[in-house]
């Protein structure tokens, strides 16, 4: 799974092999940036993936997070974004 996910590529939709494109809007960014800021504060193992540097839109690389715990807000919200988890 983690082989396969780094070969996703995520960019504008109009330029060759993209895969994933930006997350629809401002607010849903900022939802999903603080998925990855409660990963990062419960030091939690990302497999593949995380934060995305600066760019232009709302990118996010898919993800996956090993083994969170069961009571993770990874686990109990929806974050609809780019993650998926290993249990």
């Amino acid at each position: 799974m983690v082989a396969y996910t780094k070969t996703l590529k995520v960019g504008e939709g109009f330029e060759d092999g993209v895969f994933l494109g930006p997350v629809q809007n401002e607010m849903q960014y900022d939802r999903v940036q603080g998925f990855f800021d409660d990963v990062e504060k419960h030091a939690m193992k990302v497999a593949v993936g995380g934060k995305v540097p600066d760019s232009n839109g709302y990118f996010i690389n898919p993800t996956i997070i090993d083994n969170p715990d069961d009571d993770s807000r990874i686990v109990v919200e929806e974050p609809f974004g780019m993650f998926s988890f290993h249990l």
